[in-house]
């Protein structure tokens, strides 16, 4: 059974923050597993300001060099592995440097195969978002999430590397 333990926090509220009347606090229960993990998984990862290539006519698997948390060290370079099986919401950003004119489509895949995706067919010299959100069921032991981008402009394209230009996210909802 799972346990619930007080979070206490501060939140500043209020011009200036003057005195102590202008401190909000704060009591949650937060729920947590036997061994002290919160009970719901989350993720944020991005690159860090590195640029990841795009090979023309081909689906590339998104690398993520950094993490900005991880609850429950899920997630490796190129995948996120639920360990608590349920429904997790999960949402990926890529931007496109310059993309012209071409065929470009963002995926989320599950097991390695497409589970969600958003599409975007047309021209232009700036950049494009593109953003996939889903919810999708995890057994909690081998079903895996990772993020996959296919181009065809007939030469090899980029992603801003920005952190908030390109990421992917999740997190356990139904717990």
């Amino acid at each position: 059974m799972a346990d619930q333990r007080i979070q206490y926090s501060e939140e500043m509220v209020g011009a200036n923050h003057a005195t102590k009347s202008d401190t909000l606090n704060r009591l949650a229960l937060i729920d947590h597993n036997n061994d002290g993990t919160h009970k719901n998984p989350s993720f944020h990862v991005h690159n860090n300001a590195v640029d990841l290539t795009l090979i023309t006519g081909a689906g590339t698997v998104l690398t993520w060099s950094t993490a900005e948390f991880d609850t429950h060290t899920g997630f490796s370079s190129t995948k996120y592995t639920p360990s608590v099986a349920g429904k997790y919401l999960l949402s990926a950003a890529v931007t496109i440097k310059t993309p012209q004119s071409t065929l470009i489509s963002v995926s989320i895949r599950k097991n390695g195969t497409v589970y969600k995706s958003c599409r975007f067919d047309g021209t232009g010299t700036t950049n494009k978002t593109l953003n996939v959100t889903c919810v999708a069921s995890a057994n909690g032991t081998t079903d895996y999430f990772d993020v996959s981008v296919y181009q065809e402009s007939g030469s090899s394209k980029s992603t801003d590397g920005t952190a908030s230009e390109t990421y992917y996210s999740g997190c356990r909802i139904d717990g």
